[in-house]
């Protein structure tokens, strides 16, 4: 029970050392017009910083890259669009990313690695990305993150 604590705690403290140190996203922001950029080597982090502590990124814009998903509900048909990447989680492989808002939808296929910038906003479970920019990206990163 002591190991599992001490490693709850580490694993915190790596967590706030990431994200609580807003010092190189602000740096990142501050050149290219106050946008959030998330990275590759702390994708999952910073994806969990954003959604825990929503109400401080209402507004921002945010820019990652990762796997376009559509996702069709069964009984209405409406689209659902997310840029994810894959995280090995408690259960498995989970998937990590935000929930877009496209209006009009999108002609870029599922699967397809993409760019997106949006503005972050109140989703009625959690937080969505109001998408201003959605761009098909012909060098692929590692679908893969930690």
């Amino acid at each position: 029970m002591r190991k599992a604590i001490v490693a709850f705690m580490l694993i915190f403290i790596m967590i706030l050392a990431a994200c609580g140190d807003q010092s190189s996203a602000n740096d990142t922001a501050s050149d290219n017009e106050n946008i959030i950029v998330i990275t590759e080597r702390f994708f999952v982090n910073q994806i969990v910083e954003i959604i825990l502590n929503a109400d401080q990124y209402f507004g921002r814009a945010i820019r990652y890259e990762g796997i376009l998903r559509v996702v069709a509900n069964p009984h209405t048909g409406e689209d659902f669009f997310f840029v994810i990447r894959y995280t090995e989680g408690c259960c498995g492989v989970e998937m990590v990313g935000m929930e877009l808002l496209i209006e009009n939808g999108t002609t870029i296929s599922d699967d397809a690695w993409v760019e997106v910038t949006g503005i972050l906003e109140e989703g009625s479970d959690f937080p969505v990305l109001r998408v201003t920019s959605l761009t098909e990206k012909s060098e692929r990163g590692s679908d893969f993150v930690s």
